[in-house]
């Protein structure tokens, strides 16, 4: 009997073990990491000119991805110019059935548009519009990335800056800060509907549009700031609830293990 016993311990150890390693691969796996392929990592909001510390670190115009947020306003506005000739450009809107932004619009720079046409694109509501140069690539391969997507691709924002959006101004370091998962949705357990959260208001919207007609950087300054307070709140930072999940799963099998143990002593 206290053959069968022990063995039916070890079976029972060995079960709990097996089935905490698969619990945490799992969650390990569908967790995004900014270093990931399907990733595009944001430097710059609302501008052309990159940020000082950028400059000072000896990146250039291009060196970092340029995301503009401010609904209503043409990126002539935002850029201070006619720029972005030889950009991809990337429109996503946000979809309240999928959860996620999603891509509309795909203006690479190798196709017929000139940077005129560029300039007059507006940034759509409930959405953004991704920038990225060839120049990325001596960092990463997000320029390739977005050009290689195909229209209606879901796209997920994550990150420190993911959430507070609106209270940066144009030109401001997100290096680190800011990254956008396509296709794989860096919180997949999250079931919360942000569609009220991820919307601009209309007064917003408006006050945008307004600004919008400025032709210079600082202009575009000021009507950056009507950006939604929760444009950017449909997704979260990744592997926060993976890991609390983690702990979980791991505290509940010690307690097994603790409680086997504890029977095992007291036969």
């Amino acid at each position: 009997m206290k053959t069968t016993s022990k063995k039916a311990l070890t079976l029972l150890l060995t079960l709990c073990f097996v089935f905490t390693s698969i619990c945490m691969l799992t969650l390990a796996a569908s967790a995004v990491s900014p270093d990931d392929d399907n990733v595009i990592p944001v430097g710059n909001i609302n501008a052309y000119w990159i940020p000082l510390e950028l400059a000072d670190q000896g990146l250039v115009v291009g060196n970092v991805a340029n995301i503009y947020t401010t609904a209503g306003a043409t990126l002539k506005s935002l850029c201070g110019g006619d720029y972005l000739s030889w950009w991809h450009l990337g429109v996503f809107v946000w979809s309240p059935e999928d959860k996620a932004y999603k891509l509309t619009e795909l203006v690479t720079a190798v196709n017929e548009s000139t940077k005129e046409d560029k300039g007059a694109m507006v940034v759509p509501e409930n959405g953004f519009i991704i920038a990225t140069n060839g120049g990325m690539n001596s960092f990463n391969s997000a320029h390739a990335l977005l050009k290689a997507q195909e229209i209606g691709v879901k796209a997920y924002l994550f990150g420190d800056a993911a959430k507070s959006l609106n209270t940066f101004a144009p030109q401001s370091n997100l290096k680190g800060k800011l990254y956008i998962s396509l296709g794989i949705d860096p919180n997949p357990d999250d079931d919360t509907s942000d569609e009220e959260s991820s919307e601009v208001s209309a007064d917003e919207s408006s006050q945008a549009e307004t600004s919008s007609q400025a032709s210079t950087s600082s202009e575009a300054a000021t009507s950056s700031q009507s950006v939604s307070n929760d444009t950017s709140s449909s997704t979260t930072q990744t592997g926060d609830k993976g890991i609390t999940t983690i702990i979980i799963i791991a505290i509940i099998t010690l307690a097994g293990i603790a409680a086997i143990v504890v029977i095992k002593k007291r036969r």
